[in-house]
C-alpha cells in the first residue's frame, strides 16, 4: 500500500531524534549541581530539593504536556518546549553568574526546564508513533533511545569543553539545546495516511459492554485521525461504516455527518465503497488486487472524544481512569519504573557505602560517575532493543509486546538481589548495568503498548498520565531508603555495606514480584480472550 509523505515522515523522525537528544538534559543535573549550589551559597542538602524539582517538571509535567500536544499538535508543543528549555537554562546561568542564592527561584526554573524538556520529547515521540503505525516500536525507540543517551553525550561534552566551568556549560545548554529544539520543530509534523488506509479505518469499533447499543457517536470525519491504528483484541464480526441511502461514494464515507456514523456488520457496504474508489481513480487497487489481498480486521482501541468536544480533555482523562486495561498498564509501569528510578537516584549513596565498607583509596566520585555512565548507556541500549524486539514479537512471532516488560522486570529483580546480597563494588556496576537495561526496555516498549491500546490521537495524554505514576513509587521508596540509610550512619557516613540500604531493596523486591504477577495475569487473560 502506497504511503504518502514517506520522505517527510523520515525527516520528521530524524528531527525527533535530535529534539529528544537535547530534551534529555535534565538528567545532566548531577554534573553542574555541586558547583551551582556552592556558587550561590546554598547547603548541600538543598541539591536534593533541586533534583526533586527537576523530577516534578519532567514527571508531573507529562500530563499537561500530553494535553498540549494532543490539542495543539507536536510542532506548537516543541516550540513551547524549546522556549522553556532556553529560558530555564539561561536563567540558571544568570543566577550562577550573579550568585543569587534563592532556592525557591532555582526550583521554579528547574520545574520550568523539566516541563520544556518533557514537552519536546513527548511531541517528537507522538510524531514517531503516528507517522509509522506499522512499526511503532522501532520508530518510537529512536527518540526514546536518544533521550536516554542524552546524559552520556552531554556529560562527555561537559568534561571535554567545560570542565569546572558550570556557568559556561549552562549558557551552552541554553543556546544549543533551545536552538536545536526550535529549529527541529519546523520539521516535525503528523502526516495523514493514504485514502485507502483511511477507508480501512472504518472497521474500527470502540470497546463496548454487552449492553452498549451498536450505534455510537463518532467523529464526523475519519480523515487525518490516527486512533484506529491501535492493536487490540480482534472483533468476532467485522463492523463497517453505513453510508447514507443512495450515496455510495468514498467521499461520502469521509464527509461530515452531524448525526454521527452508524456502525453495523455488513461486508457488502465495504465492497460498495471499494468499488466506488476503483471507478473514481485508475490509480486505486483493482478488484483482483482487492480479492487477492485480505483486508485486515481492524483492532478495537479505546475510542476517545474528538478534539472538537469542548470537554474532550477531561473526558479523555476520565475515560482513561475508567479503563481497567489502561489502569493495569499504569500500575505495571509505575511499579517497574519507580523501582528502577529508586536505584538510579540512590546509586551514589550505594557506592559511598561500599567505598567506606571496603576501605577503598581515593574518592568515590569516580566510581559514582562510572555508575551514571553505565546506567545511561544501558538505558540507551535497552530503549532501542525494547522497541525493535517488541515489533519483532508483535509482527513476526504474533506474540505480545508485554514479553519485553517481563524481561525488564526480571532484570530489575536481579538488580535487587545483587544489591541486597553483595558487598563488592564490581557487582554494583553489574547492578547498574541491569537497572539501566531494564529501565530502557520498559520505556522502549511501553509507548507502543499504550498506543496499541489507546490509539495515537490521544497518545501523549495517555502516556503523560502514565508517567505520573512512577513519581509516587519513587518518592515512597526513597523515603524508605533514606530512613534506613540514616539509621546506620554516623556523621552522615554509612560504612556497613549493604546493611545501609538492604531493607529498602527488600521492599522493592516485593514490588517486583507484584509487578510480575500483574503482568503475567494480564498476558494470560489477553491470550485467553484472543483465543
Amino acid at each position: 500500500m502506497a504511503d504518502d509523505h514517506k520522505a517527510a515522515r523520515l525527516v520528521a523522525l530524524i528531527a525527533s531524534v535530535f529534539i529528544s537528544l537535547v530534551a534529555g538534559t535534565p538528567y545532566l543535573y548531577g554534573v553542574y549541581s555541586p558547583q551551582l549550589v556552592q556558587k550561590v551559597g546554598l547547603l548541600a542538602s538543598d541539591a536534593a530539593t533541586i533534583s526533586v524539582a527537576v523530577n516534578i517538571g519532567s514527571g508531573t509535567g507529562g500530563l499537561p504536556a500530553g494535553i498540549l500536544i494532543d490539542r495543539a499538535g507536536p510542532q506548537i508543543a516543541i516550540l513551547v518546549g524549546s522556549t522553556c528549555i532556553f529560558l530555564g537554562y539561561f536563567s540558571l546561568n544568570y543566577i550562577y553568574v550573579h550568585e543569587i542564592g534563592s532556592l525557591l527561584l532555582i526550583c521554579i526554573l528547574m520545574v520550568f526546564m523539566g516541563f520544556g524538556s518533557v514537552t519536546s520529547f513527548f511531541a517528537g515521540l507522538k510524531a514517531a508513533q503516528a507517522n509509522f503505525p506499522d512499526n511503532r516500536g522501532t520508530a518510537g525507540a529512536l527518540p526514546i533511545g536518544a533521550y536516554g543517551l542524552s546524559a552520556t553525550v552531554f556529560s562527555i561534552v561537559a568534561a571535554r569543553f567545560f570542565d569546572g566551568q558550570s556557568g559556561k556549560l549552562l549558557a551552552f545548554l541554553a543556546f544549543f539545546n533551545g536552538s536545536v529544539a526550535f529549529v527541529g520543530s519546523f520539521f516535525v509534523h503528523v502526516y495523514p495516511m493514504s485514502p485507502l488506509v483511511t477507508l480501512t479505518s472504518a472497521l474500527c469499533l470502540s470497546e463496548m459492554n454487552e449492553d452498549t447499543p451498536r450505534s455510537v457517536k463518532r467523529k464526523a470525519s475519519l480523515a487525518g485521525s490516527f486512533s484506529f491504528w491501535g492493536i487490540g483484541t480482534r472483533l468476532r464480526e467485522p463492523s463497517f461504516v453505513q453510508l447514507p441511502s443512495g450515496d455510495t461514494s468514498a467521499e461520502a464515507a469521509r464527509k461530515p455527518n452531524s448525526q454521527g456514523l452508524s456502525l453495523y456488520s455488513s461486508a457488502n457496504d465495504l465492497k460498495a465503497i471499494i468499488d466506488s474508489e476503483e471507478e473514481s481513480s485508475a490509480s486505486e487497487l483493482t478488484v483482483a488486487d482487492t480479492s487477492s489481498r485480505s483486508l485486515p480486521i481492524a483492532p478495537t482501541p479505546v475510542m476517545l472524544p474528538g478534539p472538537s468536544d469542548p470537554k474532550g480533555t477531561l473526558e479523555v482523562i476520565q475515560d482513561l481512569l475508567r479503563d481497567k486495561t489502561y489502569m493495569i498498564h499504569f500500575c505495571i509501569l509505575s511499579l517497574s519504573s519507580g523501582i528502577c528510578q529508586m536505584y538510579i537516584y540512590t546509586v551514589g549513596f550505594i557506592v559511598t557505602a561500599q567505598f567506606e565498607h571496603n576501605h577503598l583509596q581515593g574518592s568515590p566520585a569516580t566510581l559514582q560517575a562510572l555508575q551514571v555512565s553505565t546506567i545511561s548507556l544501558a538505558s540507551f541500549g535497552g530503549r532501542v532493543t525494547g522497541g525493535l524486539f517488541s515489533d519483532f514479537l508483535h509482527k513476526n512471532l504474533r506474540a505480545q509486546r508485554q514479553w519485553v516488560v517481563v524481561g525488564a522486570i526480571t532484570l530489575t529483580f536481579l538488580t535487587q538481589f545483587l544489591v541486597m546480597t553483595s558487598n563488592t563494588i564490581h557487582l554494583v556496576t553489574l547492578a547498574s548495568l541491569f537497572t539501566g537495561g531494564a529501565y530502557g526496555l520498559l520505556y522502549g516498549c511501553y509507548p507502543a503498548i499504550i498506543a496499541d491500546h489507546c490509539g495515537t490521537e490521544y497518545f501523549t495524554t495517555a502516556w503523560g498520565l502514565g508517567c505520573c505514576g512512577p513519581l509516587l513509587i519513587l518518592f515512597s521508596l526513597e523515603k524508605v531508603f533514606g530512613s534506613i540509610y540514616d539509621s546506620h550512619s554516623q556523621n552522615g557516613v554509612c560504612a556497613v555495606g549493604n546493611k545501609c540500604y538492604e531493607g529498602a531493596f527488600q521492599v522493592s523486591s516485593f514490588l517486583c514480584v507484584a509487578a510480575a504477577l500483574v503482568t503475567g495475569t494480564m498476558m494470560y487473560k489477553k491470550r485467553s480472550d484472543s483465543g
